[in-house]
């Protein structure tokens, strides 16, 4: 992990080596915790493990934006119906998930361009059905 300074902003650099899903987890939480400016990730070697380079910055106090236009990172995290998105995690049905994910923020009002990439896909726990008292 190292530390750096670009403009003023404090940001931190983190290398994680694993399983990819492990990886996509602690990466969502890095970022939780403030704004990832950079993500990249190796494809796996042999073992099936990956290497992340994650640069994150410290959330800032609210200043202005001193322009008429600005690029803001939003980190959405989307819990999806799988039968409405067969095929997930193959890589053209995460291309497909990007491209409507990209037009529905491009609608979003005062937005003039959108981009999109799908970090991980992780399966979410089995939710049991409860009755109206809230018993299985």
């Amino acid at each position: 992990m190292s530390a750096s300074s670009t403009s003023g902003h404090s940001s931190t650099r983190i290398e994680l080596t694993g399983d990819p899903d492990q990886i996509s987890h602690l990466v969502a939480l890095i970022g939780s915790t403030g704004e990832i400016v950079f993500d990249s990730r190796s494809q796996p070697d042999p073992r099936g493990m990956v290497t992340a380079l994650v640069q994150v910055r410290a959330r800032d106090q609210e200043m202005p934006v001193p322009t008429r236009t600005a690029a803001v990172t939003v980190q959405a995290v989307l819990d999806v119906d799988t039968g409405a998105w067969p095929g997930l995690p193959a890589a053209s049905h995460v291309e497909r998930l990007e491209a409507t994910t990209t037009t529905a923020l491009r609608n979003l009002p005062g937005v003039q361009e959108a981009r999109s990439r799908v970090i991980s896909v992780l399966p979410l726990p089995a939710v049991t059905a409860t009755d109206e008292s809230g018993d299985p």
